[in-house]
């Protein structure tokens, strides 16, 4: 067993393995003197040099405190993650997911309203429509983040990867929250967030987690596959109704 100088995990090391299976950390240089606390080994690392921009508005302000977070949190994740407090509430979180998310999906809605040849095209773009997106698409917003997080952190416990508590699920899934920004392009923009935002949920999971990428990308698609589990089993079940109804 030893633990890796970068990311501080205790590694089950096979022989020959170079490199750290979490953060491909070079585990033959020396230390980078990162400054960790264990509980026990099977707990992931605390840093002890936590830190998110969104929640220094006191010092950095609103604006500087969101495009900082932005930019970490879209370009370097793994640091961003790994620093990120587990604990200090639900409200700044949250209202950093809503501001992001609302964003894109406004903008992305009134692209949709601008083309002639797209369902949303043929509907007359009011003020009625104005007021009554800007009232429902932050709550869809609030109802997908916590939605989100629940699910997430079943499937978490699911295949035995819990090692925070909800708290932490939750600010991982509202902080995975800036490629939504990125549904503002037409055409390609939603699937990019899509891919991006599951590519951030992952690694977060990972940092805050402490789990493997294995474990991140199983809690990740866990409902999917269980949903069209659910399908198949009930079209199936369908089929053979029918087919004994034929029958009979």
């Amino acid at each position: 067993m030893v633990t890796c100088p970068r990311c501080g995990r205790v590694l089950d090391r096979a022989e020959g393995q170079k490199y750290c299976s979490f953060c491909g950390y070079d585990l033959d240089k020396p230390s980078e003197g990162a400054s960790m606390e264990f509980r026990s080994p099977e707990d992931p690392p605390i840093s002890q040099d936590r830190y998110c921009p969104w929640e220094d508005q006191d010092n950095l302000g609103l604006m500087d405190g969101l495009l900082q977070t932005l930019k970490s949190s879209l370009f370097t994740p793994q640091e961003f993650f790994f620093k990120l407090p587990i604990e200090g509430g639900f409200v700044t979180p949250l209202l950093y997911a809503l501001i992001v998310e609302t964003f894109g999906s406004l903008v992305s809605y009134a692209w949709a309203f601008s083309l002639d040849h797209s369902l949303l095209g043929t509907t007359k773009f009011s003020g009625f429509w104005i007021i009554l997106m800007g009232v429902l698409v932050p709550m869809l917003v609030f109802l997908h983040v916590i939605v989100s997080a629940v699910v997430l952190h079943i499937s978490l416990f699911l295949v035995a990867a819990v090692k925070r508590d909800f708290e932490a699920t939750f600010r991982v899934v509202c902080y995975s929250s800036g490629p939504n920004l990125f549904s503002a392009v037409p055409v390609i923009g939603g699937a990019v967030a899509l891919v991006w935002q599951t590519y951030l949920i992952v690694i977060g999971l990972r940092e805050v987690h402490g789990i493997t990428i294995a474990r991140a990308l199983t809690a990740v698609f866990l409902p999917l596959i269980l949903c069209c589990g659910l399908i198949l089993a009930g079209i199936s079940i369908l089929g053979i109704g029918m087919g004994l109804g034929e029958i009979q």
